[in-house]
C-alpha cells in the first residue's frame, strides 16, 4: 500500500515536470513590441504582422543595411531568410522579409 502511494506521487511529480519542461519549448507567436526602430524577429514571430516586401542586399554590412532600409521606410519588423557567404566572386548576399 506504503510503495503504491509512493509510485503514484513519482509519477504525478514526473507528470507535472514535463509539462511544465514541455511549455519552455513552444516559441512564443507574437512579436516583440516596437520601440521605435525596425526589430528582427523569428519566422514564427510573424503572426498577426502585415507582409510588405523581401530585399536582398550584398556585402559585409548587408544586415546592418537592411535595419537602415527598414527603419527609413517606417517598416517595424524584419526576419533575415538567407545569409550566403561568399564562395566564388567575394560577394555576401542577404536577404529579409519586411513586416508592418
Amino acid at each position: 500500500m506504503k510503495l503504491n502511494l509512493k509510485r503514484r506521487y513519482i509519477t504525478s511529480l514526473a507528470l507535472a515536470l514535463l509539462s511544465a519542461g514541455c511549455q519552455q519549448l513552444h516559441p512564443p507567436a507574437a512579436p516583440p513590441p516596437y520601440v521605435g526602430t525596425p526589430v528582427e524577429v523569428l519566422p514564427w514571430q510573424t503572426k498577426g504582422l502585415r507582409f510588405v516586401t523581401t530585399v536582398t542586399f550584398n556585402g559585409m554590412f548587408a544586415e546592418q543595411q537592411i535595419c537602415d532600409y527598414a527603419a527609413s521606410h517606417h517598416y517595424r519588423y524584419y526576419v533575415i531568410t538567407l545569409r550566403k557567404p561568399a564562395m566564388n566572386h567575394g560577394v555576401d548576399k542577404t536577404s529579409a522579409m519586411i513586416y508592418r
